[in-house]
């Protein structure tokens, strides 16, 4: 592995396990070094941005839309926390406007509205975060049935946490 000299504490993020991150404090007119192995710092937590157009969010009682692939055999997703907002709209959804979002298959995790076009962002926790996702995609869905009449995207931003297990 090669050295990496890091003046900026907000690189430590991008520290892979096998790196170390080197302290140099003075001592008795020298610098003694110290090292953080780290793959013993805490596990960060992940934010990404996704896009579902409206195509898709009129189908998402027959087919999920997904919002974070499944991170491969041994790895887990944790979900912490959801974002929503509506986008680019004018007409609200009807019939379907709970939508959840939910391990591949599996239980739902967060329950979100689509139902009003001029609503406020929506924060959405649940008892249900922090349960581990063993190697399954997160998705968005409608609970088997689609929405109508809506014509706008959501966009939602996600928290999660990939861990080994």
């Amino acid at each position: 592995m090669p050295n990496k000299a890091i003046h900026q504490l907000e690189e430590v993020t991008r520290l892979k396990d096998d790196d170390l991150f080197i302290i140099a404090r003075p001592s008795g007119g020298a610098y003694v070094d110290r090292s953080i192995d780290a793959a013993t710092f805490p596990q960060r937590v992940e934010a990404v941005a996704v896009t579902v157009p409206t195509a898709s969010v009129l189908t998402l009682g027959t087919t999920p839309f997904e919002l974070i692939p499944a991170p491969g055999v041994g790895k887990g997703i944790v979900p912490k926390q959801v974002l929503m907002s509506m986008v680019s709209g004018t007409t609200d959804y009807a019939t379907s406007t709970d939508v959840y979002v939910a391990c591949d298959g599996g239980a739902d995790i967060f329950k979100l509205e689509i139902q009003d076009v001029t609503a406020t962002p929506q924060i959405a926790t649940a008892e249900l975060a922090g349960t581990v996702i063993d190697n399954a995609a997160l998705e968005l869905n409608a609970g088997g049935v689609n929405p109508t009449a809506g014509d706008y995207d959501l966009v939602l931003q996600v928290w999660y946490q990939i861990v080994d297990l």
